[in-house]
């Protein structure tokens, strides 16, 4: 395959720096160096790489500031701990790079990573959107995540892309693609920092509905490392931060769905999607730490108890116990709701302490 790179001149390459790589930073001593080593490695030159130390209590911030004396293209920038949200939007905010890319700072990259993405695609559409398969490492194996093909899509394929190739389970990263950045700023897109689990989907959908076109790449140079304990993905939060997360994902969903009219392709991921971030804001009026009161819980089922919202239960229920369980709510049956989920949430903090 033939890369942008090589089309370019030496003085179209020096006057402005083609991809900046933004990596949150927070209390990842025992990592960053494999993943700032990854970067510095590739075979592509023309990045700067931005470290967003937020507020590490660990030697990370001294480990970012000693790669910043060894190499210009890094620079570090350290903020009060703020999430990693507002993390990577201050990477957002100082990027100087025609494209965007994100890395976590407890995975790496192999040299061929940025090269990847410089698809000659890139040189009829400098706005092209590239998302590459990454490579999940796991305790237990080690293995390519989706399989995608090299393909390109238009936005009358978008429903392929969204809802029939797999990929969506891959968007709720922010790795591994390749932003436009003029795309980011004109539109405002950043990440939102209410939604502690999902922000990274909102920030995909927001994004694709401004793509023009999608190249799929097979390359799967990034690996993902899920093995490390507190993951997002296995943590929980406060009832408006999952209900915002809800609202937000489903209401994106729907507009994708209709923008570029999606039919019958997208009904049942798009349920499902929307049926797992619904359960996750069900559940987190009762896990510990919750302080709704009956009468407030109450309230948020009466709420969330529509035609739609019921539809969004069953489809990513079916096939799962749950299912049972969610037969008093859709009845209405809320007293009976309430009152098993509260015991059995109890029952499971009680076992867990």
């Amino acid at each position: 395959m033939k890369k942008l790179c090589s089309s370019l001149s030496a003085s179209s390459i020096m006057e402005k720096t083609l991809i900046s790589v933004i990596i949150p930073v927070y209390n990842a001593e025992k990592t960053l160096r494999r993943c700032v080593e990854s970067i510095l490695a590739q075979t592509f030159t023309n990045f700067e790489l931005l470290l967003i130390n937020d507020g590490s209590r660990d030697q990370s911030g001294e480990i970012c500031d000693s790669y910043a004396l060894q190499d210009k293209r890094l620079r570090v920038f350290h903020q009060s701990n703020r999430g990693v949200a507002l993390a990577r939007n201050a990477g957002l905010e100082h990027a100087t790079g025609k494209y965007i890319c994100f890395v976590d700072a407890d995975d790496w990259v192999e040299p061929p990573y940025l090269e990847s993405f410089l698809v000659d695609e890139l040189k009829q559409d400098e706005s092209l959107f590239v998302m590459q398969d990454f490579t999940e490492e796991r305790i237990d194996r080690i293995h390519k995540n989706a399989g995608f093909p090299d393909r390109l899509f238009h936005p009358e394929e978008f429903g392929d892309l969204l809802f029939h190739q797999g990929t969506y389970y891959v968007p709720g990263t922010p790795f591994p693609k390749l932003y436009h950045a003029k795309t980011l700023n004109e539109h405002h897109i950043r990440f939102n920092p209410q939604v502690l689990f999902g922000d990274d989907l909102i920030f995909f959908l927001e994004y694709m509905k401004y793509a023009k076109s999608v190249k799929l790449l097979s390359a799967a140079h990034y690996h993902y490392i899920n093995f490390l304990p507190q993951t997002l993905s296995r943590r929980h939060f406060s009832h408006e931060s999952e209900r915002a997360g809800f609202t937000i994902i489903s209401s994106l969903l729907k507009d994708l769905v209709n923008q570029y009219h999606i039919g019958e392709l997208s009904e049942k991921p798009v349920n499902e999607i929307s049926g797992l971030y619904l359960l996750r804001a069900f559940y987190s009026l009762y896990r510990k730490g919750s302080r709704k009161k009956a009468g407030e819980r109450f309230a948020v089922l009466r709420q969330l108890h529509t035609a739609e919202n019921l539809l969004f239960l069953r489809i990513y229920l079916q096939n799962s116990s749950h299912r049972h369980l969610f037969w008093f709510y859709r009845n209405r049956m809320l007293f009976l709701f309430d009152l098993i989920l509260s015991g059995l949430f109890f029952l499971r903090s009680r076992l867990a302490s």
